[in-house]
């Protein structure tokens, strides 16, 4: 079940390259972890997290045009992995995204791969609730999902010990009832990925992938050793909030970020986010003015956007020889699409990503995610 993931190339040339950006070089195709049937090349996938989301990201109907344009260009682009949860969507809208992504799965070019991650309710105890919940999301998204997912483990409010053994053998469960190929699992450190790896696997199901949070900000998968266990478990990683909900795409400049943290003044640029994210960004961006300006003198070097070199780091921050996570972007524009894809083109040196890297560390680290486990 468990499976060492190589990266095979003919020519020594082509080894070299593909030692330093294994997405650039003419490989074979990755296994979506131990679900090996399903390979893809381009190591990007899609977040919906911003469908129905109005806490952050000032949700409304209106925007569900952009938001199914930016999903099909993703697709035209090579994406396949495309991510939701039944939790997604605030209130009422709880369920949106995968409705609107069923939606746009029915009219796809191309069939996606819906992973749909079933929150840890503490009422969901037994296997059967998270059968019954995987069914509940088949019948919002209209088709069943590829990988049904665990969002996060009990262990974060005292109930790991009973409730995370029913989780795993109830999304092994929805497997063998033929309701997803495999499962995902999500926000473990490298002793509860190591722990759900082995009891979903002895439930008889293949884990494909693991999420956790990642970027310039939020360095703990490489620090902990979690990409590290994924790779020897047979497990491809996925990195979510890439560029920090926007902290890191560029939309903002260090001047801008520079001039929020001095009393009346303040460069000309957009407007903040309402709501949560414009509090997090009025605090956050004076503080990130450092990193920004570094990322915007490698933009510059490279004729880049900041995004991209954002981007362009996490798939080259393991260092060579190391596979790149699968990093989840959560475009909502098509124009935002492209400008995610244009990351796979630039190939950061290794001086780049470690001067990077040293600048994040003097920076405030992201807030971690409260349900990730050690």
């Amino acid at each position: 079940m468990r499976r060492a993931r190589a990266c095979v190339v003919v020519g020594a040339a082509a080894v070299a390259t593909a030692l330093q950006f294994p997405w650039a070089a003419k490989a074979p195709p990755r296994p979506l972890g131990q679900v090996d049937e399903l390979t893809y090349d381009a190591p990007l996938a899609v977040g919906t997290w911003q469908a129905g989301n109005r806490l952050l990201y000032d949700y409304s109907v209106e925007r569900d045009a952009d938001l199914k344009a930016a999903w099909a260009r993703a697709a035209e682009r090579g994406a396949k992995y495309f991510d939701t949860g039944d939790s997604y969507g605030t209130g009422e809208l709880e369920g949106r995204a995968e409705r609107l992504l069923g939606a746009f799965a029915a009219t796809a070019p191309s069939e996606p791969w819906i992973h749909s991650k079933l929150a840890t309710y503490p009422w969901r105890l037994r296997p059967d609730d998270f059968v019954r919940a995987c069914e509940a999301s088949r019948d919002r998204l209209g088709r069943p999902v590829t990988l049904v997912g665990q969002h996060w483990s009990a262990e974060t409010y005292g109930l790991g010990a009973v409730q995370d053994p029913a989780v795993y053998r109830g999304l092994a469960k929805c497997c063998d009832a033929g309701l997803a190929k495999g499962v995902g699992l999500s926000n473990l450190g490298p002793a509860g990925l190591r722990k759900g790896v082995d009891a979903v696997n002895a439930a008889g199901a293949r884990v494909a992938t693991h999420q956790t949070q990642f970027s310039l900000l939020c360095r703990g998968p490489l620090e902990s050793g979690a990409f590290d266990v994924a790779d020897e478990l047979g497990v491809a990683s996925v990195g979510y909030s890439p560029l920090c909900l926007g902290l890191l795409s560029g939309r903002y400049t260090a001047a801008f970020a520079a001039g929020l943290g001095r009393r009346g003044a303040r460069e000309a640029g957009p407007a903040l986010p309402n709501g949560v994210r414009g509090f997090l960004f009025k605090t956050q961006l004076p503080r990130l003015a450092p990193l920004l300006d570094a990322l915007e003198q490698v933009a510059a070097d490279r004729g880049a956007s900041v995004g991209q070199v954002s981007l362009a780091w996490c798939l080259a921050a393991r260092g060579p020889g190391k596979p790149p996570p699968l990093i989840l972007v959560g475009a909502r524009t098509p124009a935002m699409v492209d400008d995610a894809f244009g990351a796979l083109a630039l190939e950061l040196s290794v001086s780049e990503v470690d001067s990077l890297a040293d600048v994040a560390r003097r920076c405030p680290r992201a807030q971690e995610n409260a349900f990730l486990t050690r």
